[in-house]
């Protein structure tokens, strides 16, 4: 096996993959296969999305260092969350119920994601030059 990462670093990426599809599958696919025919299409994005995440992460636990670009998708979705969503509301006070267990996750799971990112071989795998 001629790997780049680490052991400890391929298991880090796997538990963090495991606890993803642990944590969204079966609520999100016990929803999408519900087929509510008056799904509010906004949430309607929002479960695929975490469908499809919940797909590739499964392909994560079997190869995760092909997929560990899935941990920067998930951490830039949560950061953009924060930023976007989070934060005005933590600003007006309106931070509370489901919005604050959201930002919550949303804090743990980019915590999470930041230290399972293989970022030095990231940055050593860059190109010196662009490819235009």
């Amino acid at each position: 096996m001629d790997s780049k990462l680490s052991l400890m670093r391929r298991t880090i990426i796997r538990v963090v993959f495991v606890l993803t599809v642990l944590a969204l599958g079966p609520s999100v696919w016990g929803d999408l296969f519900a087929l509510v025919p008056d799904r509010d299409p906004i949430e309607g994005v929002a479960m695929a999305f975490w469908g499809v995440l919940t797909l590739l992460a499964a392909i994560g636990i079997v190869y995760p260092e092909r997929m560990a670009w899935v941990l920067a998708v998930q951490l830039s979705y949560k950061l953009v969350w924060l930023l976007f969503v989070g934060w005005p509301l933590w600003q007006s006070g309106a931070l509370s119920g489901a919005a604050q267990e959201l930002a919550v996750a949303n804090l743990v799971g980019v915590a999470v994601d930041a230290i399972a990112i293989p970022w030095a071989n990231w940055f050593r795998s860059l190109p010196k030059r662009p490819s235009w």
